[in-house]
């Protein structure tokens, strides 16, 4: 199956919010029953934030961009990043559809914000990834990146973030 990867447009949106809860569905379902509202929460809450007006959200930042992965046409994956500062770029969003998953995509999307993080002079690449994320992690750190933090949420305790970092040459 190829795909193909291009800058977001507006007309990417309502299936850009789709796309996030929907490749997000398989960790609620891994959840324990008890946790499944918290995580269901936190996700709606997230893609309020990135997913409800992304030119907005990315609008917010200095400088910033998108891509989507497309396999015939349809919603297959989504990245996107921003400059924090000189030195330093965020991954602030990135997920694969189940149904197109374990074929090298991710890694594609990975790659592509990597590239524009250099073309942002950043010499370093951040991330933060709720804990639950373990397959995403797993992918990450076999990316190159390291965890350099590991945040415990201020109201849940059990709710924990890790921040991930890779250093660009």
């Amino acid at each position: 199956m190829g795909f193909e990867i291009r800058k977001w447009q507006e007309s990417d949106q309502v299936a850009c919010r789709e796309g996030f809860l929907a490749s997000y569905q398989p960790l609620i379902d891994q959840c324990p029953e008890d946790y499944r509202p918290i995580v269901r929460a936190v996700l709606s809450a997230a893609s309020e934030l990135a997913f409800t007006d992304i030119a907005s959200y990315l609008g917010g930042y200095d400088r910033a961009a998108a891509w989507i992965a497309e396999s015939e046409g349809e919603l297959a994956g989504y990245v996107d990043t921003w400059s924090v500062n000189d030195s330093t770029a965020r991954l602030g969003n990135i997920f694969v559809l189940p149904g197109y998953r374990r074929q090298g995509l991710a890694n594609r999307l990975l790659f592509t914000a990597e590239g524009y993080a250099k073309t942002l002079s950043a010499d370093r690449l951040i991330l933060y990834s709720p804990h639950p994320l373990v397959e995403a992690h797993q992918l990450y750190l076999q990316s190159g990146f390291r965890v350099t933090e590991t945040q415990a949420s201020e109201a849940r305790r059990e709710i924990v973030t890790l921040v991930f970092e890779k250093t660009l040459s």
